[in-house]
């Protein structure tokens, strides 16, 4: 079976082997904290078939709680329980951790190694450091649910009674620890295949219950925060404070599904389950279980029965209405119907009272039995123990039969359904779909660019490829020539050089003049027995005296920048201090003219002092200016500005030549430039590409036909500096359509959602056949019990007969007798049947054919014409007890109990084909021997 992926879930694949020994088969089902694998053990030459649930919640990041730990809770919760309980209709359990490390993706559940992204989705990897298992009992067979689907009608009354009295069994030991199970539903109930036991499962909402002091709700995705939706209390207070009542609603809501077909997971039809009894649903189902029901599932928990015991008691009267108990060894014998006279006791051998037969039902039937009330089953019981079903005060009366149609308005509104065709579905991948296409769609449409600029999209992008040959590239004439220059040359005085100094620990330049770097010097106090440290300015004399890390500032001559002034006599850290000269600790100062550079970065210096001999000006023109450190050395070489390192001696151009890309940056050029030089005037790289000449969009040409982009002034393509693509791919990158890198991951990514989505919407349109199918089976069903009540006109296909009381019934033709029906009468079915004779005996009835005819049903009797007969039996319909269908050897009678005569006739009929006109249309129907029995029942109903 498939299970549905839901994200942030644990996954296994078929195949995989837990803890190195249980090999994963299939996947049996899943659910909100938990996925339900088959495995198998190998344990020597056997192999050992188990049930393994793993918690496979992943922790939700966008959540603020751990999801992980509070499902770890509720799992560790049912393994306790199950390794508690033993109980031969609960699964057998063990818990079972792993230890290791997993990187698990939260989308589709699966375990990779070595990687950070799920290869599939691209989600990021979680860590899983600890998986949890329950290993169970493998219970081979079909929960109830998936019983009651397959059967596609409700399942037989003594079959579910059996079962609920063992589920009453299991939940009697889960109430004698003082826990509730708290999850009941036909889906948690798995029949065993070779044994028909009832086994309940699925204990992860099991709590300690109210009645044993204190009842702990979890709330479960999906659900009502207490079970499943429908089978959970619908009121908030029991909800918050459920016990052992509220797992017997849960239960009666569970026999009342698999009675009558009703889903109570549904809001309409939980709706009708609450405002009706069940045998306004099934009209075969007993009056006693009809009342069992409607006390289990009162909305009061008051109201419903105390404990599964009193339960329990009830459903066994109702299954096991007579109990005789042995006068010699006590023992109780519980049958559906009475024992003969002389029936020996199953313990010590003893006959039985004779008076046990005097209160056999009057149906060998086992619905029939419990059809009477349980007031005269007391009544008739003198002799002998009963245990009579308890009827609660919601029994009903008997209800009158309907003067209109009671399917009319479900029969329009399905037939309103079936007429419509259901809208297209939308899916949650449409909008990225679309999306998606419109680019490509795009890209379809984009005409071919040639060299257009991407950035402008105006102008074709022009080459820059001259490369140095020796020659100067504008005169032509003459050969550049390399230039040198002294780095350290000072370029103040252009006389002394500069040499690097580096300030350590608390040195530091003057704050008040900015200048100079401040001389220790020590001085003594009280007597000359302790050493001052302080620090004198040796150009503005300013004093500061130094204690640790911090410095006071006590006097100063001259004050340039009013710093003196400001902070005369202010303690300050050293740090503070070393701000407030706005100097640098790493600084170059000439052995001549004491000019000081600072330095701001690797590259670039700042002249921070002129010295005190400035012949050239550079001082006071420069002053606080920053350069890089080989334009201060051209500067004292007398170069012109800017330089570069190799020149043109006749047109004086400068040029810079980068050796390693082997290309060449014009700087400077006195003579008119060609066309050419402009271009490469325009590219600030220096290096050979392209560039636009309307925009100033550029690009350095790379490896393999790659351009890295320079600089450009399109805001599309600002955020993809130094990015290097091909030119075609800049023109998509331009017009913010995908590159072709990405145009391929967007083909397979549409390619997944596409797939994905036709896969959910085959789903889909599969559910909708589905839901129509069972729409058209149930209108099918309603109509023909529309023709079964009398609601809808019928005539036979298969007899050519005379006409009685109109045209629109048909009596069936019976060799040359003719039933006469009455003024008052109205023909309400016919067709060719065996009667069938019971005759009483210890192991139940034996029946017998008596001879085949005309059956024919009115509205007032029954009348069965034998072949060769002069006189038809016949009975009124007020005499009727009860209608029931049997299997009897094979063959299906409709049995039919009478007040004034123990013995039950039976009637062996094949289905019955009739023609049928609704809304001015004809339809077939065939009815089949349970309609029969139904219509007798109404029949029943309407005359009482």
């Amino acid at each position: 079976m498939s299970v549905p992926v839901s994200p942030y879930c644990l996954r296994h694949a078929i195949g995989d082997v837990i803890k190195e020994r249980y090999t994963i088969r299939a996947v049996l089902g899943a659910g909100a904290f938990g996925t339900v694998y088959r495995v198998e053990e190998s344990l020597g030459s056997r192999t050992l078939t188990l049930a393994c649930k793993e918690m496979h919640v992943l922790s939700d990041p966008q959540t603020s709680r751990d999801e992980r730990v509070e499902a770890l809770q509720m799992f560790q919760d049912e393994a306790y329980v199950l390794q508690t309980l033993r109980h031969p209709h609960i699964p057998a359990a063990y818990f079972e951790p792993e230890r290791g490390v997993w990187l698990a993706c939260p989308v589709c559940g699966k375990t990779f190694k070595g990687q950070k992204n799920c290869p599939d989705h691209g989600a990021a990897l979680q860590v899983v450091r600890d998986r949890f298992y329950l290993m169970m009992d493998f219970i081979e067979g079909q929960d109830l649910e998936e019983i009651l689907v397959e059967n596609k009608r409700p399942l037989d009354e003594d079959r579910v009674l059996d079962y609920a009295l063992q589920v009453c069994d299991s939940l009697r030991a889960v109430h004698a620890k003082g826990l509730s199970h708290r999850d009941i539903k036909p889906a948690n109930i798995k029949i065993q295949k070779d044994t028909d036991q009832a086994m309940l499962i699925d204990f992860g909402l099991v709590k300690p219950s109210a009645v044993a002091g204190g009842y702990g709700t979890v709330l479960k995705k999906g659900s009502t925060g207490l079970g499943t939706l429908g089978y959970a209390p619908e009121s908030a207070e029991e909800q918050a404070h459920p016990d052992a009542r509220t797992d017997i609603l849960a239960l009666g809501m569970t026999l009342y599904r698999l009675l009558c077909d009703l889903d109570p997971t549904e809001p309409n039809e939980l709706a009708q389950m609450r405002a009706k009894n069940p045998n306004d649903f099934n009209l075969n189902l007993s009056d006693g279980t009809n009342a069992i029901i409607r006390k289990m599932i009162a909305f009061a928990p008051k109201d419903r029965y105390a404990d599964v015991a009193a339960l329990q008691q009830d459903l066994r009267a109702a299954r096991y209405p007579v109990e005789v108990q042995c006068p010699v060894c006590g023992h109780v014998h519980r049958v559906p119907v009475a024992p003969p006279p002389g029936t020996p006791c199953e313990r010590c051998g003893r006959p039985l009272p004779a008076e046990a037969a005097q209160n056999a039902p009057p149906n060998a039937n086992n619905n029939g039995a419990r059809a009477a009330s349980p007031a005269k089953v007391a009544a008739s019981t003198a002799g002998s123990k009963r245990v009579a079903a308890v009827t609660p005060s919601s029994t009903r009366s008997a209800p009158t039969l309907p003067r209109g149609n009671p399917y009319e308005a479900r029969l329009k509104e399905i037939r309103r359904e079936l007429d419509l065709n259901a809208a297209p579905q939308t899916h949650p991948n449409d909008a990225r779909v679309s999306q998606i296409e419109a680019q490509f769609t795009a890209l379809s449409h984009q005409a071919t660019p040639g060299n257009g600029c991407p950035g402008c999209r105006t102008r074709d992008l022009s080459p820059v490829t001259a490369q140095p040959n020796g020659n100067c590239p504008l005169c032509v004439s003459a050969k550049i020539e390399r230039r040198t220059w002294d780095e350290n040359l000072c370029a103040i005085c252009r006389e002394g050089h500069l040499h690097a100094q580096h300030l350590k620990g608390d040195a530091m330049f003057c704050a008040v003049c900015h200048t100079a770097v401040l001389r220790e010097e020590h001085r003594r106090k009280l007597g000359g027995f302790l050493d001052d440290l302080w620090g004198i300015c040796p150009n503005c004399e300013s004093s500061f005296d130094i204690r640790g890390h911090n410095a006071r500032l006590e006097s100063f001559a001259r004050d340039p920048f009013g710093i003196g002034t400001l902070h005369k006599g202010r303690t300050l850290p050293v740090a503070q201090w070393k701000q407030l000269s706005t100097r640098s600790d790493n600084y170059c100062e000439c052995d001549s003219c004491h000019a000081q550079w600072d330095s701001v970065d690797e590259t670039q210096w700042k002249l921070a002092r002129a010295g005190n001999h400035d012949p050239f000006h550079v001082g006071a023109q420069w002053i606080g200016k920053t350069l890089p450190r080989d334009d201060w050395g051209k500067m004292a070489a007398g170069l012109p500005f800017p330089s570069g390192n190799v020149f043109c001696p006749t047109c004086r151009a400068e040029w810079n030549y980068d050796q390693g890309a082997q290309t060449l940056q014009l700087l400077r050029s006195e003579t008119p430039l060609p066309d050419w030089a402009k271009q490469w005037d325009g590219k600030s790289s220096g290096r050979a590409g392209w560039v636009c000449t309307s925009c100033h969009t550029e690009f350095d040409s790379e490896k393999a036909e790659m351009l890295k982009l320079v600089k450009t002034a399109s805001v599309t393509l600002k955020p993809h500096v130094n990015q290097a693509l091909t030119l075609r791919d800049w023109q998509r990158r331009g017009l913010n359509l995908p590159t072709e890198s990405e145009a391929r991951v967007l083909k397979g990514e549409l390619q997944r959602l596409q797939n994905q989505r036709q896969a959910d919407m085959t789903n889909w349109q599969q559910g909708q056949s589905r839901q129509r199918a069972q729409r058209q089976e149930e209108w099918n069903e309603l109509l023909k019990l529309s023709v079964v009540g009398g609601h809808i006109p019928f005539r036979r296909l298969s007899a050519q007969a005379p006409t009685v009381n109109g045209d629109n019934y048909v009596a069936l033709r019976n060799d040359s007798n003719r039933i006469t029906l009455r003024a008052s009468e109205e023909l309400r079915w016919g067709n060719s049947a065996n009667l069938c004779i019971s005759q009483v005996s210890w192991s139940g009835y034996q029946w017998s054919r008596a001879g085949s005819g005309s059956l024919v049903v009115t509205s007032e009797r029954l009348l069965f014409s034998a072949r060769g007969s002069d006189a038809p039996w016949q009975c009124a319909i007020a005499q009727v007890r009860s209608a029931e269908t049997q299997l009897v050897q094979g063959a299906l009678l409709v049995v039919i109990s009478l007040y004034n005569t123990p013995q039950l006739i039976g009637f062996e009929i094949g289905d019955a084909r009739f023609e049928t006109v609704y809304e001015g249309k004809s339809y077939n129907v065939a009815l089949s021997p349970l309609h029969l029995a139904t219509l007798i029942k109404t029949l029943r109903i309407a005359s009482s």
